[in-house]
């Protein structure tokens, strides 16, 4: 049992014909830089988009007991209609790259052609060079390989934001 959220990794396991529902370990990363208060939010908007339930529910779990404020959605047209909606205060969308009906790459190229300053991370249980190449043309720096725990998540959304004012 995990008692602590700032211990949480997120993990996904393959299945035969798909991507089965990520599970949570309370296994940390080794050698982590940065402090937990540096890492705290402060009301930011982060949209998330995700098939898998279980990567929504701790990740927003998470962010939410670290200061930011989240919305979901669960596929592409999802994150489409919420980032719609909520334009001009999101501030980071985080992103699947393996998403039904509109995966995360066109995601992001339709997020860009909204507003072209968004920040993004893209978040896949596959290979980081898989997209590499993709990721880079649409200016996505900020990649999140599953799995990835708690303290990962954090430094990569830290990264991933706007510069305060």
């Amino acid at each position: 049992m995990v008692d602590d959220p700032n211990d949480l990794t997120i993990r996904e396991r393959a299945d035969v014909q798909n991507l089965a529902p990520a599970c949570v370990t309370d296994e940390k990363a080794p050698g982590s830089k940065t402090s937990g208060e540096a890492l705290m939010g402060n009301g930011e908007l982060i949209l998330i988009v995700d098939d898998e339930e279980s990567v929504l529910r701790v990740t927003k779990m998470i962010l939410e007991n670290k200061g930011y404020r989240i919305i979901t959605a669960h596929d592409g047209p999802g994150g489409l209609a919420m980032f719609g909606r909520e334009v001009n205060a999101i501030s980071v969308v985080l992103t699947d790259i393996s998403l039904p009906l509109m995966d995360g790459l066109a995601l992001i190229r339709s997020l860009k052609k909204i507003k072209p300053s968004v920040h993004f991370i893209a978040s896949t249980g596959e290979s980081q060079d898989a997209y590499a190449q993709e990721l880079q043309k649409l200016g996505v720096t900020n990649l999140l390989i599953k799995p990835y725990d708690t303290q990962k998540l954090l430094e990569t959304l830290r990264q991933a934001l706007p510069p305060s004012n």
